[in-house]
């Protein structure tokens, strides 16, 4: 079992070069949880930490052996964390290409997993055997990840199909609600709001007028429930959109205009800074790679 920090624990989270990644820890005091998306599938279970999770406008309560399926391009992260000292999770992450793949032509994975959360359910209830079968599975996964050598490869892909297999399991056998109190909760509403508008000239001052805030309480109140500011949170979905458009054949000054930045030199500095490399470099890896949505 890790017991890693948070800078260390980033780089055990995305898949590796084989396509797959896993890890199973403790963080030790975690610090909060911005919301986030990835360019990869992932698996999160959740035993101990976190009161609240969110996928995108969904909140769900969280107890022991929560799964939480995560496609590409969603935006996630814990709402509220328990007061404990520790977060302790599991988490498994596959590409697109490594789902595809993994049937041998007799079965789309990734396939039958979108179709698991066509209805935007995302979080489903492990029963505490298999969630322990997976802790330790998944382990194992990590410690084998390490090494390079062609066996330990071929045995850590033997361990993903029954974890794989539990968790279709479970998201074709239970169905959790999502919880009913916290979207009435005015942060929530600001932050579907925000969902449903960042394409547009947002501003603090337009959103705080329109729910009836002040310009400062929204600010502080949106950092203490989403962990990061408004600003900064609009910013980050329009870059996942970006991305997204990326994926094809337009020019990159519209893509800055669907994505809602008012030119593209604005556009190339914040995609530079957030990702590290500019629209047009992200692109070439894209085509170079052959990838696809």
């Amino acid at each position: 079992m890790q017991k890693l920090d948070n800078a260390k624990l980033r780089d055990c989270l995305s898949p590796a070069e084989n396509g797959y990644n896993a890890f199973y820890g403790i963080t030790q005091n975690p610090s909060a949880e911005k919301m986030h998306f990835h360019e990869y599938y992932q698996f999160l279970i959740i035993y101990t930490g976190a009161k609240h999770y969110m996928v995108n406008d969904n909140i769900y309560p969280v107890s022991y052996g929560k799964l939480m399926i995560i496609p590409p391009f969603h935006m996630h992260g814990m709402i509220d964390r328990e007061k404990s000292p520790v977060y302790e999770r599991a988490l498994l992450s596959l590409t697109p290409e490594f789902l595809q793949n993994i049937g041998n032509r007799q079965l789309d994975f990734e396939q039958l997993i979108n179709d698991k959360i066509a209805s935007n359910q995302y979080c489903f209830d492990l029963d505490e055997e298999s969630a322990a079968e997976c802790k330790k599975l998944l382990a194992e996964v990590d410690v084998e990840n390490r090494h390079a050598n062609a066996w330990d490869r071929f045995a850590n892909v033997s361990r993903l199909f029954p974890v794989l297999r539990m968790m279709l399991e479970a998201s074709s056998s239970t169905y959790t609600e999502k919880r009913l109190t916290a979207p009435e909760s005015l942060m929530h509403q600001i932050l579907v709001y925000i969902n449903a508008h960042y394409t547009e000239p947002l501003s603090l001052r337009q959103i705080a007028a329109k729910f009836g805030v002040s310009q400062s309480t929204l600010s502080h109140s949106f950092i203490q429930y989403a962990h990061q500011g408004v600003y900064d949170y609009i910013l980050h979905r329009r870059i996942m959109l970006a991305k997204q458009r990326l994926y094809e054949n337009i020019p990159l000054s519209e893509v800055a205009y669907q994505c809602g930045f008012g030119d593209y030199s604005n556009f190339l500095r914040a995609f530079t800074r957030i990702t590290g490399k500019s629209p047009s470099a992200y692109r070439k890896e894209l085509n170079a790679g052959g990838k696809t949505l």
